[in-house]
């Protein structure tokens, strides 16, 4: 357990670091997407290293000392939060080079959200109704062809015979 403490205790500064560097090369206003976007995903693989680092040392000692995943869930913190916020900060990264120049149109009116809003509620609070409906209008369109064929075929009759 005390080897897995210093372990943890290197692999979290250097994770940490990592990011840091990372984020620091980024840091600048006029920094080319490209570069925005390769840190992005060293982001990302610094959390994936750090987390697979992490589950490879707790099993090996798990193993080696024959315990359990207590090791784990004791440091559950360290294992989850570092390379979350490493992966969060990559995957806003490159979601800001692939829309950096994204032209949007202007911004909606009110009475535009306002539309857009009660016609989805209405959609939402039509839905139960519809899926009723549907069987409904399907029987009423077969009993009207039955209908219609019943009529025709008493039209084609000759009314006297």
């Amino acid at each position: 357990m005390e080897i897995f403490s210093i372990a943890l205790s290197w692999l979290v500064p250097i994770s940490i670091l990592l990011t840091l560097a990372v984020i620091w090369c980024v840091k600048e206003p006029n920094t080319p997407r490209i570069t925005v976007f390769i840190s992005g995903a060293l982001l990302i693989a610094i959390a994936a290293m750090f987390l697979g680092m992490f589950e490879g040392l707790a099993a090996i000692l798990a193993n080696k000392y024959n315990e359990t995943g207590e090791i784990y869930l004791n440091y559950k913190v360290a294992a989850l939060i570092v390379p979350f916020y490493s992966a969060a900060i990559g995957t806003n990264l490159i979601t800001h080079a692939i829309t950096e120049h994204a032209a949007y149109a202007k911004a909606p009116s009110t009475k535009f959200l306002v539309n857009e809003t009660v016609l989805l509620m209405l959609k939402v609070s039509l839905f139960p109704i519809s899926i009723w409906l549907k069987p409904m209008m399907e029987k009423y369109v077969r009993d009207h062809e039955e209908y219609k064929k019943y009529l025709e075929g008493i039209s084609k009759k000759k009314p006297w015979s």
